[in-house]
């Protein structure tokens, strides 16, 4: 009866069919996870969270939420032809150097694949030989960092991450190298979150010398919520001289599990605000141009010709929102009742509304670094959250650059028109 029932209903299941480009042929493992298998309720009758906190909304046990086989694995043959013609294409690609042999013989290299110490390793770890990772995560019960118990240490270890090294395809990497030309000597980033947003910060420095232009090219504004940013917060980044902003708030929020109408409603106050001031810039040019017989390349207060002041202060400033990143699944995530809403099923929906923000009102661009670079390495922030690594692991040959350091370089492709962030993101 049961079989019955099933194939009965199958008419009526929904089919989700999705599509992955990669950079070249060979074997692909793959693994699917079922995170949330109930409905949420998305709306609270409380002030602080967005959900009622009860068992609906709790997430599936890690111990038996993927739904491949532990093998499941897909061969390409034919890898796209868009992915190495597309600028803004990139990959974490697997280069173990320390048992490089290994590496290159479960790849089909020109190696000796039945020398002794090939076959004996890829026999005692085949899978991590080949480069396969499952989910990461934090059990109930493994908070600190107890080395003692095996559980704990099996499912949350990063060395899985160790042999993956972010690569740009070869026209991303050509396309880069006009983006000295772009930064405009008064140009000035100003990225508004907390504490990843920090992080974006620490990183900037190095790829500015990288691309030769300074490192004062981006200024942290802080704000750990979506209603910390009122009027007189978006005002304050006007007069500060900023050219471009990144809205990159939400991780409080999502901690919190703010609902969606209040994100909806929050994050389109911060949007309206700063198009109203980009508004009474564009009215007070067109002033000055028919002041000027349509010339609004007039003299600043001081007298002086298009000075950098003045463009700052008369120039419309560019407003972007950056993805919510992803959280890897902590044990307060995986809690029940949940005490961290910042899980994926949640994420995606408050970027979705971020995203039909900025599309539908056409005052803000959309920038989805989770899609482009968070994604594939979503489960590798150390400690559940942030998507960098520490001077401890860095002596352990972690993955270089991190995915906090890659968003950086992505982030400046896209507001600096390398790429389009918005086409690669839906592709």
């Amino acid at each position: 009866n049961a079989n019955a029932n099933a194939n009965a209903n199958i008419s009526d299941a929904e089919v989700f069919v999705g599509y992955y480009q990669v950079p070249s042929s060979g074997k692909y493992f793959l693994e699917i996870t079922m995170l949330l298998c109930n409905s949420m309720l998305l709306e609270s009758e409380s002030s602080k969270t967005g959900f009622k906190g009860s068992n609906i909304s709790c997430l599936e046990d890690p111990k038996q939420f993927r739904i491949t086989s532990i093998d499941a694995q897909v061969i390409v043959t034919t890898p796209s032809k868009d992915y190495n013609q597309t600028v803004g294409f990139g990959s974490w690609m697997y280069q173990d150097k320390s048992i490089g042999k290994l590496a290159a013989a479960v790849t089909n290299a020109n190696v000796n694949v039945n020398s002794t110490a090939v076959t004996t390793a890829i026999a005692e770890n085949p899978r991590a030989a080949a480069g396969q990772l499952f989910t990461r995560y934090q059990p109930q019960g493994c908070r600190l960092d107890d080395e003692t118990n095996p559980m704990c240490i099996k499912v949350m270890s990063m060395d899985k991450f160790k042999p993956f090294r972010f690569q740009w395809n070869e026209k991303t990497k050509a396309a880069f190298n006009a983006l000295p030309s772009r930064v405009r000597e008064h140009e000035l980033i100003c990225g508004v979150g907390w504490s990843h947003t920090r992080k974006f910060a620490e990183y900037f420095p190095a790829l500015a010398k990288q691309y030769d232009f300074s490192n004062q090219t981006f200024a942290w504004h802080k704000a750990a919520h979506l209603r910390d940013v009122n009027e007189k917060f978006v005002a304050k980044m006007f007069d500060a001289n900023c050219t471009k902003i990144l809205f990159s708030l939400g991780q409080w929020d999502g901690l919190d599990g703010l609902s969606f109408s209040d994100w909806r409603n929050q994050t389109s106050s911060i949007i309206d605000q700063a198009a109203s001031m980009n508004d009474a810039r564009n009215e007070v040019a067109k002033q000055k141009a028919a002041n000027t017989g349509g010339n609004s390349d007039t003299k600043n207060d001081e007298g002086d010709n298009n000075s950098n002041n003045y463009i700052r202060h008369h120039d419309p400033v560019e407003i972007y929102i950056t993805a919510n990143h992803y959280n890897p699944l902590g044990d307060v995530k995986l809690a029940c009742p949940v005490r961290d809403y910042r899980s994926p099923p949640i994420t995606d929906i408050y970027n979705s509304i971020s995203r039909e923000i900025c599309t539908s009102s056409g005052k803000c661009t959309f920038v989805d670094t989770n899609s482009a670079v968070i994604g594939p390495m979503w489960d590798s922030a150390s400690d559940f959250c942030h998507y960098s690594y520490s001077y401890v692991e860095d002596t352990m040959d972690m993955p270089h650059p991190s995915p906090a350091e890659v968003e950086v370089s992505y982030v400046l492709g896209v507001i600096f028109g390398i790429f389009d962030g918005v086409q690669l993101s839906t592709q």
